[in-house]
Parts: C-alpha cells; sequence; structure tokens
C-alpha cells in the first residue's frame, strides 16, 4: 500500500491575489487615460491645437449630416492627422512625466515608510532567538531572497507590516510582536 504525498504549493507572502492584480492593472489603464485626456486638454490650449483643426477645416462642422460625403469625410481626416501630429507630442511628455512620477513614488515609498514607522535594523546578534524564528519562517515559506528585517521597539502594536519594491522587500517588527513572541515562548 502506497501513499501518495502531495506537493504543496510554494507559500509566498508577497504575491497579489488574483482580484488584486486585476484591480491594479484597471487602476493603471485608468490613470494613464487620464493623463492622456488631461494632456489633450493642455495640448489644446497652450498648444493651439484647437485653432489649428478649426482652420484645416475651413469653417466646415466636424459633426453633422454632411459628415458622410466623401469630401467632408476626407476633410476629416486629413484634419485628424494634423490633429494628432500636433498632439502626440505633448501627450508624450505627459505620460513620460506620468511615468517618472510613478517610479518615483515606487522607489522612494519604502524610504518614506521606513522614516515614517521610525524602523532601525534589527539587532539579530541582540536577540539570536527570534532570529533562528525569522531564519526558520524565511525557510518554511521558501523565499528566494530574505528580506531585510526591521524593527521600532518602541512600537507596542503587536503587527509586523511587510513593504517594499521588487528586489528590496522589508519585514517591520515592532516591540509588541516581540512582546507577544516572548509571552508565548514563555507559555509553551
Amino acid at each position: 500500500m502506497s501513499f501518495r504525498t502531495e506537493v504543496q504549493p510554494r507559500l509566498n507572502p508577497f504575491a497579489f491575489p488574483p482580484d488584486t492584480t486585476s484591480r491594479f492593472f484597471l487602476l493603471l489603464v485608468f490613470v494613464t487615460a487620464a493623463d492622456i485626456l488631461y494632456w489633450h486638454g493642455i495640448a489644446s490650449q497652450l498648444g493651439g491645437t484647437i485653432t489649428e483643426l478649426d482652420r484645416c477645416l475651413y469653417g466646415h462642422p466636424a459633426f453633422g449630416p454632411d459628415m458622410l460625403d466623401p469630401s467632408q469625410l476626407a476633410l476629416l481626416t486629413r484634419c485628424a492627422q494634423l490633429l494628432s501630429t500636433r498632439e502626440a507630442p505633448w501627450l508624450a511628455v505627459g505620460v513620460a512625466l506620468l511615468a517618472c512620477a510613478t517610479l518615483a513614488l515606487y522607489w522612494m515609498y519604502p524610504v518614506w515608510l521606513r522614516w515614517r514607522f521610525g524602523l532601525t535594523t534589527f539587532p539579530e546578534e541582540e536577540l539570536p532567538d527570534v532570529t533562528a524564528e525569522l531564519e526558520e519562517l524565511c525557510a518554511l515559506a521558501e523565499l528566494r531572497q530574505r528580506p531585510a528585517f526591521l524593527w521600532n521597539p518602541l512600537d507596542g502594536s503587536p503587527q509586523p507590516k511587510a513593504y517594499g519594491r521588487r528586489g528590496g522587500y522589508c519585514i517591520a517588527l515592532t516591540g509588541g510582536l516581540l512582546v507577544a513572541y516572548d509571552l508565548s515562548v514563555c507559555i509553551l
């Protein structure tokens, strides 16, 4: 009689649940669309694209019953091409600024959190039993890269915080968590 053992899936504490991933993707799409719409407005006002479009149309309305007339359709196509070439640099600048701001926030957010929570490097040599427990948890979770352990011994909250960016994950421990760990070790 042979027993079949099932392989347990690897536990990854930093993985997004699928629902969160799709919502995050939608957020990116809508923020980018809003940014493009905003820069379209700037190009219209500051770049003068609206006045160029009016000059291109020669006073013909852009929308109306004549719109399906082949000559009117050719004029609209030519004017739309002119408009898109005039607006493209404005939209490219807007999307580039959005990407730069997003990358800056992504890069600086962990630094800000470290400052905000008053975190310092975890003293591994002073607390060897806690360090051994943390190493065991990392091995159990089969993490490819060990996160940086930080702490604030004055924070009484018993809840750790996980944050970071790709290649630089951090786990913030608190004094309250270590007190709760000490009590649970004493009880066991």
